[in-house]
């Protein structure tokens, strides 16, 4: 297990700042703890590691953990609507 700390989170993946390399197209899981209760799950690839930073692609997403991640893009957005469109755009995410 590999532990870092989010920078940007959305519909689409997640920024991750890590001490590790990464090889591109790796697959795994990510979890983002947002508290004891609440851990959104996702299947992910790898999508860059540089200088100290993890993009990856978040390829799967059970529906709970959907709702989560959405709520947590949404309420931190300057532009909820759009948010609201991007993940109405990323349904295909929901597939385990």
């Amino acid at each position: 297990m590999v532990e870092g700390i989010g920078i940007n989170v959305s519909a689409k993946g997640i920024l991750i700042g890590v001490e590790e390399d990464f090889p591109e197209n790796a697959s795994s899981t990510v979890e983002i703890v947002l508290d004891s209760d609440n851990v959104i799950q996702a299947m992910a690839e790898v999508i860059r590691c540089k200088r100290g930073q993890l993009a990856v692609e978040f390829t799967s997403i059970d529906v709970d953990s959907f709702e989560l991640l959405k709520n947590l893009v949404r309420y931190n957005a300057s532009d909820p609507e759009r948010v609201e469109r991007e993940f109405d755009e990323h349904l295909g995410l929901m597939r385990r």
